[in-house]
């Protein structure tokens, strides 16, 4: 009896040795496996169990679920164990870089198709009703499915390309405004009232930056009532202070001549000079002709 038990206890041992990879199982299309224990498939990636690494079971695979890859030389069958060896990752920090890269790359796209969205003037929805698709379209039929899969994870919502707008108008706002604390500049503003009775100031602004002379919009604000000389300059006034941007900084100013921008007592213009005694005033050439 003791005998039968260690004949039974040896069989079963026998049944429970793991199989080996061996190099030649290429050319049935298989690499050996991440766990060292079973043989992966390099065309469908399906992973066997270890006692399929026999070369009947995998070459039954290969003929039942890939008949088209059977004679196929030893450098195509290389080409595709490169192929499933890239696509591994043996790091999980690895899969978190790859997808930390994907994610940033579909980030910068989504900004710089918001940026065309607003330089076009387009409504934001656009981005995801009629550019996605049809990027999504463009690129499945040139690169394929998997490439196309890509472009889904972009993100161009209605409210995402908003939220792009934003973040790139305030930075272009940041920039400027770091710039004008530094260097010497002029400003030109103007106020006009709507179709729908609105009043609206908008300031431009003049500088140098390295050898090239620059103009950018300051600001743009309503005036809620009026629109007299001490209500424009506590306007600007506002923006200014609130910006930390120097008066002393200021050398120059343009305006109409209207009254509320060239009057002595309670123009703009005399109030601005409280401020910066030394910028010098401008009367628009445009209007100017004009009148």
């Amino acid at each position: 009896m003791a005998e039968k038990r260690k004949c039974g206890d040896s069989s079963s041992e026998a049944k429970k040795k793991l199989r080996h990879y061996d190099k030649t199982y290429i050319h049935f299309g298989f690499i050996e496996g991440q766990d060292k224990s079973r043989p992966e498939c390099v065309f469908c990636g399906e992973k066997l169990a270890n006692d399929s690494m026999k070369p009947s079971k995998m070459k039954r695979h290969q003929e039942t679920k890939h008949p088209e890859t059977i004679g196929k030389d030893k450098e195509f069958l290389e080409r595709k164990k490169e192929m499933a060896l890239s696509k591994r990752s043996t790091d999980i920090r690895t899969v978190f870089e790859r997808a930390g890269s994907d994610l940033q790359k579909a980030t910068k796209v989504s900004f710089e198709c918001s940026l065309l969205i607003a330089k076009a003037k387009k409504p934001h929805n656009i981005g995801e009703e009629l550019i996605k698709p049809a990027c999504i379209k463009i690129v499945e039929g040139l690169c394929g499915p998997q490439a196309a899969e890509k472009v889904k994870s972009v993100p161009l919502s209605n409210n995402t390309v908003k939220d792009r707008i934003d973040k790139m108008a305030e930075n272009c706002k940041k920039q400027l405004h770091e710039k004008l604390r530094e260097v010497q500049f002029a400003i030109q503003l103007d106020e006009t009232t709507t179709v729908a009775g609105e009043s609206v100031l908008i300031v431009y602004v003049q500088y140098v930056d390295g050898d090239e002379l620059k103009r950018d919009i300051l600001m743009s604000t309503n005036l809620p009532t009026t629109t007299t000389g001490q209500d424009i300059f506590m306007a600007v006034d506002s923006y200014l202070t609130s910006y930390n941007l120097p008066y002393t900084n200021i050398v120059a100013c343009c305006t109409d001549g209207a009254a509320a921008m060239m009057g002595r007592n309670k123009g703009f213009n005399s109030r601005l000079m409280e401020k910066a005694p030394d910028c010098v005033i401008f009367h628009c050439m445009i209007h100017r002709q004009a009148l």
